[in-house]
C-alpha cells in the first residue's frame, strides 16, 4: 500500500493525531509523484514523494503522510520516527505517529508557516519501510480532491512481475488497464485531472499462479 490510505478507522485516527480533521484543511495538490522501490526479494523498502501544492487559505501549508505495512514484525520498526521519515526538501516534520502494533507510521509535513492564499510549494520526502513478511503487490495513492496530475512509479531490484495493471477508482467502480512488464525494471502510471479517489498499480509474481 502507499502513502495515502482510504480513511478506515485506524487511518482516520492517525489523521486526527496529526491534526487533520477535514479535507478542506489540505492544500490543493497540483501534481504528485510517488516512486516505490521494491527490493531483491520483492518487499517494498523505500517510498519517495514529490508534491507541488497550492495554498487554498492563508497560514501554514501542511500535508499528511501515512503508510501502513502489512504483516510486519513490530520489532522491525525503529523507535525514532526520523529513522523512517526524511524531510528531503521544502518541508520539515511536525507531529508524528508510530504504531508498530498496527504497522502504521505517519507524519505531518510542514511546507510553509505563513503562506498566502495561492502560494505554491514544492516538497520532497522519503519513507524508509521496515521489512514485511509479504512481497509487495500494489502501489496506490488516494487523491482527496481533483488533482492535475498523479505519477506512480515502481522500480524492482530483483525478479520482475509476471503481470501488472493500472487502475483508477473514483467511487463509481474501478477502471483497470493492463500494463506491459518491460525489462527496464520500472512500472509507471500517469493520470491527469483525477480525483477524488484511488489510483494505483498492482502486479502478480511469476510463482503466484496468476497469468
Amino acid at each position: 500500500m502507499s502513502q495515502a490510505m482510504p480513511e478506515t478507522g485506524l487511518v482516520a485516527k492517525a489523521l486526527g493525531e496529526l491534526g487533520f480533521m477535514q479535507h478542506d484543511e489540505l492544500p490543493y495538490e497540483q501534481t504528485v509523484h510517488e516512486k516505490l522501490f521494491v527490493d531483491a526479494v520483492g518487499v517494498e523498502r523505500t517510498l519517495e514523494f514529490r508534491h507541488i501544492v497550492r495554498a487554498l487559505s492563508p497560514g501554514p501549508i501542511r500535508l499528511p503522510s501515512i503508510h501502513v505495512v502489512d504483516e510486519v514484525d513490530p520489532a522491525a520498526f525503529s523507535t525514532s520516527i526520523e529513522d523512517h521519515f526524511e524531510a528531503v526538501a521544502g518541508c520539515k516534520l511536525g507531529r508524528t505517529v508510530l504504531w508498530p502494533e498496527h504497522g502504521l507510521m505517519g507524519a505531518e509535513l510542514i511546507l510553509a508557516e505563513d503562506a498566502r492564499r495561492g502560494d505554491i510549494a514544492v516538497v520532497d520526502h522519503r519513507i524508509q519501510l521496515p521489512p514485511s513478511a509479504l512481497r509487495a503487490v500494489e502501489a496506490t495513492y488516494s487523491v482527496p480532491r481533483r488533482t492535475r496530475e498523479v505519477l506512480i512509479q515502481v522500480e524492482f531490484a530483483g525478479e520482475l512481475p509476471a503481470t501488472a495493471e493500472e487502475y483508477v477508482d473514483l467511487g463509481e467502480g474501478e477502471i483497470g488497464h493492463r500494463l506491459d512488464v518491460r525489462p527496464n525494471r520500472l512500472l509507471q502510471l500517469m493520470v491527469q485531472d483525477v480525483g477524488p479517489g484511488l489510483v494505483g498499480i498492482r502486479w502478480t509474481w511469476p510463482d503466484d499462479g496468476v497469468s
